[in-house]
Formats: C-alpha cells, sequence, structure tokens
C-alpha cells in the first residue's frame, strides 16, 4: 500500500506543477475515471478468451499485471491488488484529496466550506453508486483490488464528508480539546501504519488482555482482543506526541 501512495501522490504531485488550472486538472481526472470505466466493462483479457471482463482472471487489470509483473502478483497467477492499470485511478484519489484541500485554504467561510463539500461528498457518492448498480449491462461494481472509477467515487464520498464533518466541529467550531484521542492517530498515521510490522502488537496485547477478555462473555472475547490492539497501539503514538516525534512523508 506504500507503493500505491507514493506513486498516487507522486502523478498527482507533477500534474499540480506542470497543469495549473484546477479544470484542466480535474478534467484529467475525469478522462481517466471514464477510461477505468470503459475498460472494466469492455475490455476482457486477451489470454482468457470468453472470460468476463469483470471477474479477476478476465479483467485487463489482470491482464496487465501477469504480462507486466507475473512474479509480483499479490494473488499468484491472477491479479495484483496493487497493480499497474488500477495505479491510474489512484491518482484521481489522490487529486481529490488535492482539490479539496485547496478549497479549505481558499476564501470564504468554514461553515459555507463545510456545506459545499458535504455536498460534493454526496455527489461522489451517488455517482459512483449509479456507475457501480444503475447502469445495466453497463455497470461496474466496486472494487477495490482494481480501485477502479466506482471504488474512487464511492470511497471520496464518504473519505470527504468525515472530512468535511471533522473540518467543521475542530477548525470551524474549535472543539479542540476533544480531539485528543483522533489527533494522535492522525499526526503519526505513517508511523502506525509501519510500527505494526516491527513491533509485536500482537504479542503485548496477547499477554495484557488474554485475562480480561476471560470475563467478558464468548462473542465479546474477540472484541476485547480488538480493543487490546488499539489501546496499544494507541498508547505509542501517544507517547510518541507527547515527545514531538512524528514520521512524515
Amino acid at each position: 500500500m506504500l507503493g500505491r501512495i507514493g506513486l498516487g501522490w507522486g502523478f498527482a504531485a507533477l500534474l499540480c506543477v506542470f497543469v495549473r488550472g484546477t479544470g484542466a486538472r480535474a478534467a484529467i481526472c475525469a478522462a481517466i475515471l471514464f477510461v477505468s470505466w470503459a475498460v472494466g466493462v469492455f475490455v476482457a483479457a486477451p489470454d482468457n478468451p470468453g472470460a468476463s471482463p469483470l471477474s479477476m482472471e478476465g479483467c485487463f487489470a489482470g491482464w496487465l499485471d501477469r504480462v507486466a509483473m507475473p512474479g509480483k502478483l499479490t494473488h499468484p497467477g491472477v491479479i495484483s491488488s496493487q497493480g499497474i492499470f488500477s495505479t491510474f485511478p489512484a491518482v484521481v484519489t489522490a487529486m481529490l484529496g488535492v482539490f479539496a484541500g485547496e478549497y479549505v485554504r481558499g476564501p470564504g467561510s468554514g461553515s459555507r466550506k463545510a456545506a459545499v463539500m458535504m455536498a460534493a461528498a454526496a455527489a461522489y457518492a451517488a455517482l459512483g453508486l449509479v456507475v457501480a448498480f444503475g447502469l445495466g449491462g453497463w455497470s461496474l461494481p466496486i472494487i477495490k483490488k482494481t480501485w477502479n472509477a466506482p471504488y474512487v467515487l464511492v470511497c471520496a464520498g464518504y473519505s470527504l464528508a468525515l472530512f468535511a464533518a471533522f473540518y467543521y466541529l475542530i477548525d470551524v467550531k474549535r472543539w479542540w480539546r476533544r480531539t485528543a484521542l483522533f489527533r494522535v492517530i492522525g499526526m503519526n498515521a505513517i508511523t502506525i501504519y509501519l510500527v505494526q510490522n516491527l513491533v509485536g502488537f500482537g504479542q503485548c496485547n496477547t499477554l495484557l488482555f488474554t485475562w480480561a477478555s476471560t470475563f467478558a462473555p464468548d462473542n465479546w472475547q474477540p472484541v476485547v482482543m480488538r480493543v487490546g490492539h488499539l489501546a496499544i497501539a494507541w498508547a505509542l503514538l501517544w507517547f510518541l506526541d507527547r515527545r514531538k516525534i512524528y514520521l512524515k512523508i
């Protein structure tokens, strides 16, 4: 996923540097999503004749991955969930974040910006659902593995809605004291993503919270263990935040 983030934001940065107009950048993003949808619906894998373009074996994205990086597939012999073709719609995901950031930094009242972003979030999600379910035989299901057009739109919809809500509550209403739980995570989001592969959170969780889970009903024991895992991770982030240690890219 870090590779996907790096490539997506790398190409988005190039767009911002070489295409200065917001309208032109938006048009490029729309074109990428349109091509992603069209290829996803109409173009099948040449090496699997008769297979549906909507299947893992028959989609164009899978064929491109099998040809270009056959030994690096997350689903051996089929497709990679971080593949080549899916990188292009991921650039749009990054650019939608850029558009939101540019809008927030622009002139206007915070309350109006939050309302506009919430309306845009509803429009993104609605358009994504239409593409996924409302075009009949031309519909393209929401598929994260190929990061396709409806996934980009629906993901952008709920992400922008959450951003607008927190922007309104924190930046407009100034509810600073109520944000510590989330702030320490947001300030070191990349850190916790990486550290989970280096630190034995699972072992710590087993050591510290297995006894606590025995006091809960059987069907609640997994919940206790999950909460314990989150508590350990949050405690590490709180420790880093107290010492102003942040990892950023």
